[in-house]
């Protein structure tokens, strides 16, 4: 998996440097795709400490300074023109209702999160591969608190449960969104988790209780499937046109990831919840109905300038690589023993999660080595590159042979060696420079 991992990223880097932006097989650009891009290659800095004990090569790829920093500097000049907008995604149907963007109008739930889980992995990212903090780190905390702000203030509270919609809660429909909240969620625990977390302990008490209400959004929106109603849940999800795709189940996969995320902070769901949602998966592979987990569409329902309202489909094709996200979770909750299933079900929730592996995998253009199949998209290959580093970090430390506390003694030392190596090598090139710059001085002097 590292392997594959890699290989993605060198072809998106080199895209990138032959092209002069980030670019797939669909030639629109705009700020989502940048900032999906860049997640490609920042995101697994958040977990490189992980990732680097399970492979001692493992290294992130480079992209060159002054690339970055040319597409970082671009973000910050969008966001200040535009606010959030949902660009390229909704570029042609918002055009062709004539709608424009305007920052506190048009802002877009997926883009505020973007650019807040984006910007703090580069922090993380600059650290790892560059060595030192970003020099445009205080630009960037400032719109980390400021995309904070605006989640925390576009959340729709109702009877104590909290969700959100599109984007701007006070200009659209209220209508509860599965997949806006996961958005949401994912954003706002990765904030408060972060080392690099610019906000304060007071505003992490405020995301706190945002999530709590998430949770009771998510228990009293879960109901048993009325089709199975002793082994599945449903999602009780009020968008009509989702249900008669007959896409809760895709959704589901939303809610489940959001249920991680909340576990991440200790906000925790009971045993018999948890064992009910792994047995709805299980039971959907089990009869053969993969193509419930298949891609859909997340509705955005956009005022128009006749006080009407225009329906659009905002298309998801990376149901799938999310859902092995799920199932790496499950696979190590279940492993270690937090989440109590029998034995058949153990080796049922094995052979989908190698099933998911595997089918996600072949999914890769065989030639560029990124996703989707006659080309690639950014946002398909970064819902992958998750997906492998979710499966490396929940799934990888439970195979293969386990390690005696000798071994495991011995890899950390060599992975520490390995680390102060570098730190040591730097510092001796420094004293080198600093001291042949003291001799020649001495040198002109005499």
């Amino acid at each position: 998996m590292f392997l594959e991992l890699r290989e993605a990223l060198e072809s998106l880097l080199k895209i990138r440097l032959e092209r002069g932006k980030w670019v797939d097989s669909e030639p629109e650009v705009g700020l989502l795709k940048t900032l999906e891009a860049l997640s490609c290659f920042s995101s697994p800095a958040f977990y490189y400490e992980k990732l680097k004990l399970l492979d001692r090569k493992f290294e992130l790829v480079k992209i060159p300074e002054n690339v970055l920093m040319e597409d970082i500097e671009d973000i910050l000049e969008k966001i200040k023109k535009y606010g959030y907008p949902p660009s390229p995604y909704l570029d042609s149907e918002f055009e062709e209702i004539g709608v424009e963007y305007k920052p506190g109008e048009t802002d877009f739930t997926d883009t505020v999160s973007f650019l807040l889980t984006t910007l703090l992995d580069l922090h993380e990212y600059f650290e790892v591969v560059y060595k030192k903090e970003c020099p445009m780190a205080k630009s960037m905390n400032e719109e980390i608190v400021n995309a904070f702000e605006w989640l925390k203030n576009n959340a729709v509270e109702e009877n104590g449960k909290i969700y959100w919609l599109w984007g701007v809660k006070d200009k659209i429909e209220n209508v509860p969104s599965v997949y806006f909240t996961w958005s949401a969620v994912v954003a706002l625990a990765y904030l408060y988790q972060n080392e690099h977390s610019p906000i304060s302990e007071a505003q992490k008490r405020e995301i706190r209780e945002l999530l709590e209400k998430v949770k009771k959004w998510i228990i009293e929106s879960l109901q048993p499937d009325t089709r199975y109603p002793d082994i599945r849940l449903t999602v009780n999800y009020p968008r009509v046109e989702d249900a008669e795709l007959g896409r809760r189940e895709a959704l589901f996969i939303y809610i489940a990831n959001i249920i991680d995320w909340l576990e991440e902070l200790q906000i925790e769901f009971d045993t018999e919840t948890m064992v009910k949602i792994l047995d709805t998966f299980l039971d959907i592979y089990k009869r053969r109905e993969m193509w419930r987990f298949e891609a859909g569409d997340h509705v955005v329902l956009v005022p128009t300038r006749d006080g009407g309202i225009k329906l659009i489909e905002y298309e998801d094709r990376a149901y799938e690589y999310l859902l092995l996200t799920v199932l790496a979770y499950f696979y190590a909750r279940v492993h270690g023993k937090k989440i109590p299933i029998d034995k058949e079900k153990i080796e049922l929730l094995k052979e989908f999660t190698n099933f998911a592996k595997d089918k996600m995998l072949e999914e890769r253009d065989p030639v560029i080595k990124l996703w989707k199949k006659g080309g690639f998209l950014i946002y398909q290959t970064q819902r992958a590159i998750e997906a492998m580093v979710a499966w490396l970090r929940y799934v990888q430390p439970f195979l293969g042979i386990e390690l005696s506390m000798e071994e495991i003694v011995k890899l950390a030392v060599d992975n520490a060696l390995d680390e102060l190596r570098v730190v040591l090598t730097e510092k001796i090139y420094k004293n080198i420079q600093v001291l042949m710059t003291t001799q020649k001085v001495k040198w002109e002097e005499k």
